[in-house]
């Protein structure tokens, strides 16, 4: 016989979530390019709560409304996961591919005489921390115009880093 009275030789403890439905994520623009902003939106699932996980090491917890923005820095191909409950079940996923955008270097002259100022301007840097490398020895780290004079008569070649120089951007010139 059976004693359905006494106290249990041991117990464990079980949580029961509602069903959840697996997801769709959307994004917009359709082709977005690096440093711009991209609007995510989940849909076609009961949550609480969305973590979110755009494969670059970006991570994000939103509750309501189900979109959030992000934007990658680099070009690539990135996988978005999305996490009901902010983090515990994978509920959807999609890939995202991030076009390179084209820098450019312009300066006011190709010409000058010592002690002129030459003016410089970046176009289409994601960062707003340019380093900049005159030619001459001269770096500093500036925004996205900068101007220097020069006192010795040279040729010389102006590179502009986006990111402040971090190692993996090449220059532009």
């Amino acid at each position: 016989t059976c004693d359905d009275g006494g106290r249990p030789t041991v117990q464990v403890s079980v949580t029961v979530r509602a069903p959840v439905k697996t997801g769709t994520i959307s994004y917009k623009p359709s082709k977005p390019k690096e440093g711009e902003e991209i609007t995510f939106s989940a849909k076609g699932f009961r949550s609480s709560c969305i973590g979110w996980d755009f494969g670059d090491g970006g991570k994000k917890k939103d509750t309501t409304p189900y979109a959030v923005t992000h934007r990658y820095n680099r070009p690539g191909t990135y996988k978005i996961r999305m996490y009901a409950d902010c983090g515990r079940d994978e509920s959807g996923q999609t890939t995202i591919t991030v076009y390179k955008v084209d820098r450019k270097l312009l300066a006011d002259k190709n010409e000058a005489t010592v002690g002129d100022k030459v003016s410089f301007s970046t176009r289409n840097f994601v960062s707003k921390c340019i380093l900049w490398d005159f030619g001459d020895g001269t770096r500093l780290k500036g925004g996205k115009t900068e101007s220097h004079i020069y006192k010795t008569a040279n040729n010389y070649t102006v590179k502009a880093y986006d990111f402040c120089g971090k190692e993996s951007v090449k220059p532009v010139l």
